[in-house]
């Protein structure tokens, strides 16, 4: 007989994505109104893609992100495969600047979350109002920056945490 030990179920990458799936829907379903401040709201899903793309590699980021920007997408269906078109680019530029520059340093990493997070708001701005700029300074000034400097506080609050953690990553 063959014994399965939890080292091995913790390290399957579909067992990982569909814990961060539940964990994304719950979040979003439940404790999304608690945990904003003001207009600024925290990208929990973000989060978890860069989590996946730094420790699982480029590949593995992109088809976490394709699947998250679809359950994404399937709780607010109006721009139905958006969400994954951004979530999945996101996954391949981290998985980019993190094979292309060197992100092993906590303020690289809270830059790439700053720069990750601005990305996501202003890709899903862009597409949803056919690339017109006019409104993109109220957006801007008004939830973007503020979310993603909470998104990315939240994110160096976990990097300083865990900052003596060696986490096997692959290059995948």
């Amino acid at each position: 007989m063959n014994k399965i030990n939890f080292k091995d179920i913790s390290q399957s990458k579909p067992l990982i994505f569909i814990v961060f799936y539940l964990a994304v829907v719950i979040y979003q379903s439940l404790f999304r109104d608690l945990l904003d401040l003001g207009p600024a709201r925290l990208d929990l899903s973000l989060l978890l893609l860069i989590y996946v793309t730094l420790t699982q590699g480029t590949k593995s980021g992109i088809v976490f992100g394709f699947g998250l920007g679809l359950i994404l997408d399937i709780l607010s269906p109006t721009w139905l495969g958006l969400g994954a078109l951004i979530k999945s680019t996101l996954g391949f530029f981290i998985g980019y600047m993190k094979s292309s520059l060197f992100v092993e340093n906590i303020l690289a990493k809270i830059f790439l979350v700053f720069a990750a997070a601005l990305g996501n708001d202003l890709l899903r701005f862009l597409f949803i109002n056919k690339l017109d700029f006019s409104h993109l300074d109220s957006l801007f000034f008004g939830t973007t920056l503020l979310s993603a400097g909470y998104t990315t506080a939240v994110a160096g609050i976990i990097f300083f945490l865990t900052k003596n953690r060696n986490y096997q990553t692959s290059m995948a």
